[in-house]
């Protein structure tokens, strides 16, 4: 449960759920918010390519993340930050999630300038900011993958390589919706331009 965000998860750079909260507290929360949002569900759509909506709110003190499916039901939640939350390191990471960090954090180095002086993306590079900081990298990377194809933005080859390998690392991180969402991916960054 929580997909490594429980207090007191080991898991290099995610962010966790309050101390006191509890597995109930968590998903009563998370449930709240899917129903509930403070502002109006934006869809999944504009930040990954995907079906789905995406939920924030704030439950006692603690900005909360809700992703939805097409159906409405929740694929995840986490916690984006405040009262309570605390987020592990990442210079912790080991084996593959250290190698998929190393090549996140240069890739979020190397294109977000650019993307952040394009016309009409602030709000996908906030969404890539956010899900970073709070560990979610699968949807890090789609963001990152979706934005890049949306503005046109040229990739030097390594950072297209880069950025396969991320892709492809998300794809052997889980089962078959990981899998899908790698492949998405993959025909998302096959539609972006290379660098000359």
């Amino acid at each position: 449960m929580h997909g490594g965000h429980a207090f007191g998860s080991a898991i290099a750079g995610k962010a966790l759920f309050p101390r006191a909260w509890t597995d109930a507290t968590v998903v009563e929360a998370l449930v709240d918010v899917a129903k509930y949002p403070d502002e109006r569900p934006r869809p999944l759509s504009d930040f990954d390519g995907g079906e789905g909506w995406i939920c924030d709110g704030v439950r006692d003190g603690v900005a909360l993340r809700v992703i939805l499916e097409a159906d409405g039901s929740i694929w995840t939640g986490h916690p984006l930050g405040g009262e309570g939350v605390t987020r592990n390191r990442r210079n912790r990471a080991s084996g593959a999630l250290k190698v998929f960090l190393a090549l996140e954090e240069n890739l979020l180095r190397s294109l977000l300038p650019a993307l952040e002086r394009a016309e009409g993306t602030a709000e996908q590079v906030a969404f890539v900011r956010e899900e970073d900081a709070a560990g979610e990298w699968s949807l890090t990377v789609g963001a990152l993958v979706h934005t890049v194809a949306a503005t046109g933005l040229e990739l030097r080859p390594r950072d297209r390589a880069d950025l396969a390998r991320l892709v492809d690392l998300t794809g052997a991180a889980g089962g078959p919706d990981r899998r899908a969402m790698a492949e998405r991916y993959t025909a998302l960054l096959a539609q972006t331009a290379p660098a000359d």
